[in-house]
């Protein structure tokens, strides 16, 4: 099961790949980058390409961030229970 946000978040990269973020006031440290993609967004709303990483942070949970370069912002899209 999994959660969906749209929550900005806080990152912390090295060459292109997250290594730390910060959600709710608290930062996590990623231990793996699971997986990356990129996805164009609604261009009938204007947004534009999102780069998508699927992480397993240090307390063990599973998230889901992307950035948007035009906007340079970073969200939570998703986490897994």
């Amino acid at each position: 099961m999994t959660k969906v946000f749209g929550d900005r978040v806080e990152v912390l990269s090295f060459k292109g790949q997250p290594v730390r973020f910060s959600w709710r006031g608290r930062w996590r440290g990623i231990r793996q980058v699971i997986d990356s993609w990129r996805e164009m967004g609604c261009w009938w709303k204007g947004e534009g390409e999102k780069v998508f990483f699927r992480v397993e942070a240090d307390n063990g949970g599973i998230y889901e961030i992307y950035y948007e370069p035009s906007s340079k912002n970073w969200r939570l899209y998703r986490l897994y229970d």
